[in-house]
């Protein structure tokens, strides 16, 4: 149809009538912008129901190290197709047919064919119409899915900017070098509204060929934006406006080819489209999963903390919360059940596992004045917290109060006794003033006491125990920590650092709550039956969340190839070492904070029908469908 209008000199006036049309043809567009038609007008917004494509086309001699490039940062430049050398068509493969399968039918043109052209060299580059006096004999072209294929899709979930395009933004994220090419990843930017992250992000997944899923969703500045007045800076007119009620969602963009080309600053001439100008091929959107994308599993978006957002399968989301509610179990019946804060032991594990590389372990509840006077609860679970960080690869330091020279011994020979990876760092806190907040990226504090209202340390029967507690517990409410740090807090009674969080929940549930209760508030809260349990969850949460594929090209900002699976052992130990690891606290004289005894329980509860009880079912959990 398209090419007997152009016959009888099918001119932009009729194309405005009839571009409307979904039923608009690839071939009809191809051959008007051939015609000279719509310079530089994007393609936003047209052609819905087709693949488009950005293209890069550079000497032979590149071609390797650029597709290379590809498919080391696939999230912006999801490599469709690659030509031959001088080869103008797709070959059939984007164009021709009803589905670009007819190589016969392939009349399509990269040097005529798009809206506009962009010129680069030595770094700098210039518009031009169209090609076609170019040699292209040892010219290499790369065709890069983009994002406009599935915008219409994103119709009624997305909130358009006020100039009806979207936002091109240069972040700080390093895209893998391959040969010259070695750029930041640019990106676009869509606003969508809470209630529909969901459905966007499992929408845009499985379509990989065309940048798929966003790689960042919330915080600008996690990504080097920075916001001023709504406006996220270094975008020309309204593109970077965020909307209100909406959250910023950023993909990768195929700009990141020509930014490749221009830090590259190749003295050979290379050729792309005009940002917003794309190549339209006569590929179906519908087709675009089965024949270039794979599938992911059904996600959901999780709010986490400051603006900041992660998606995570809801699979292993509802495995995560219903380890939650297993530690949350209260065998000693303090009444922490109403304490849960629901989604928190996700929350935690999704912020470490993509933000976390120092992080600082506040451990040792002092309840005794003969030493060692810590506890032993919240020691075990420390350390398998300690052990899942390490698993991926995060520096860790066990924080402690000065005096606990036998705690900081045990926790340094459980390096040589093979329950941590690496050695751990430790700290013993004689002033807490002097705690250097810059060097860690997250505390967690677990089984750690918190001051109550009266500015005294107490334990569960409301005792207090100041005497005894020294200054390390101060170090998680220095304002520069509040202020740069993300803290969790785990606990089992309501007097624990972080349970500050739920302080009028403590007062009014647990026994003695009106003295109590914690002062010290945190970001995201553990309540758990038994703190060691905590450690548990947290172990478990971080191994799931590096379980999952929707979490592993998150946190890659689709970058690089698929984590291997992980290796649950090195997450969270065995029946056998858990039994080995408490056997050992116990020899090293840490007692039970309830009954004083040094023996094979905590809290009161024995090893075997209560601790590893809970282990096994912690790990059939996970071991679940």
């Amino acid at each position: 149809v398209g090419r007997h209008l152009y016959r009888v000199s099918f001119k932009l006036s009729y194309y405005n009538e009839y571009k409307s049309y979904l039923s608009m043809a690839g071939a009809v567009g191809r051959h008007l912008y051939r015609e000279g038609q719509d310079f530089k007008v994007s393609t936003y917004g047209k052609f819905p129901g087709l693949l488009q494509c950005n293209f890069v086309a550079i000497p032979s001699r590149y071609a390797d190290d650029f597709d290379r490039f590809c498919r080391d940062n696939s999230a912006p430049l999801p490599l469709i197709y690659r030509s031959k050398p001088g080869q103008k068509t797709t070959g059939g493969f984007l164009c021709g047919g009803s589905n670009g399968s007819d190589s016969t039918g392939d009349d399509s043109d990269i040097t005529t064919d798009v809206p506009a052209y962009l010129v680069h060299k030595g770094g700098d580059s210039e518009p031009r119409e169209n090609l076609s006096d170019v040699i292209w004999d040892d010219l290499v072209t790369f065709y890069l899915g983009c994002s406009y294929t599935f915008d219409n899709t994103l119709a009624n979930l997305c909130r358009v900017s006020p100039t009806g395009n979207v936002g091109v933004l240069r972040t700080d994220i390093s895209c893998i070098p391959s040969g010259p090419f070695n750029c930041r990843m640019i990106v676009s930017m869509r606003c969508v509204p809470v209630e529909h992250l969901d459905e966007m992000f499992n929408v845009t997944a499985g379509i990989d060929a065309v940048h798929g899923a966003p790689i960042h969703i919330g915080s600008p500045a996690d990504i080097g934006l920075e916001v001023r007045d709504g406006v996220i800076d270094g975008v020309k007119g309204m593109d970077g406006v965020i909307l209100e009620e909406s959250v910023p969602c950023f993909w990768g963009c195929g700009v990141t080819g020509m930014e490749g080309l221009r830090v590259a600053g190749l003295n050979e001439t290379t050729y792309s489209h005009h940002p917003g100008c794309m190549f339209v091929s006569d590929v179906k959107t519908s087709d675009v999963i089965t024949k270039f994308s794979k599938p992911y599993p059904k996600a959901t978006v999780v709010s986490i903390d400051n603006g900041r957002y992660a998606p995570l399968s809801v699979n292993i989301w509802d495995k995560i919360t219903a380890i939650a509610q297993e530690i949350l179990s209260d065998p000693g019946k303090r009444g922490i059940g109403p304490l849960l804060v629901a989604g928190d032991l996700g929350r935690a594990c999704l912020d470490l596992s993509m933000r976390a590389t120092h992080v600082g372990i506040l451990v040792g509840f002092p309840c005794f004045d003969d030493k060692p006077r810590e506890e032993n609860d919240g020691i075990a679970g420390a350390v398998n917290i300690a052990r899942a960080l390490q698993a991926i690869d995060v520096k860790v330091s066990f924080i402690m109060d000065h005096s606990a020279e036998a705690l900081s011994l045990f926790l340094t020979k459980c390096f040589k006794d093979n329950f941590l990876h690496s050695p751990p760092g430790i700290v013993r806190v004689a002033d807490a003033k002097e705690f250097k907040a810059e060097e860690y990226s997250h505390l967690v504090a677990i089984e750690k006491p918190s001051t109550g209202t009266d500015g005294k340390y107490h334990n569960m029967r409301g005792i207090d125990v100041s005497h005894r507690v020294g200054v390390s517990s101060e170090v998680f409410s220095l304002p520069q920590v509040v202020a740069q740090l993300t803290r969790v807090g785990i606990g089992d009674g309501g007097n624990e650092l972080g349970m500050g969080k739920v302080h009028p929940g403590v007062v009014k549930h647990v026994p003695n709550g009106e003295v109590i209760a914690a002062t010290a508030s945190c970001n995201f809260l553990i309540t758990t039956g038994v703190s060691n349990w905590g450690g548990l969850g947290v172990a478990a949460g971080l191994y799931l969340v590096r379980s999952c594929p929707v979490h592993d090209r998150y946190r890659r900002r689709g970058r690089g190839t698929p984590e291997t699976p992980a290796n649950l052992d090195a997450f969270l130990m065995t029946e056998a070492m858990d039994y080995e690891l408490h056997s050992l606290v116990n020899t090293a004289g840490f007692r039970d904070g309830i009954t004083g005894k040094n023996n094979m329980t905590v809290d009161g509860l024995d090893y075997t029908a209560y601790h590893k009880a809970m282990l096994q079912t912690i790990r059939s959990f996970i071991d679940t469908e």
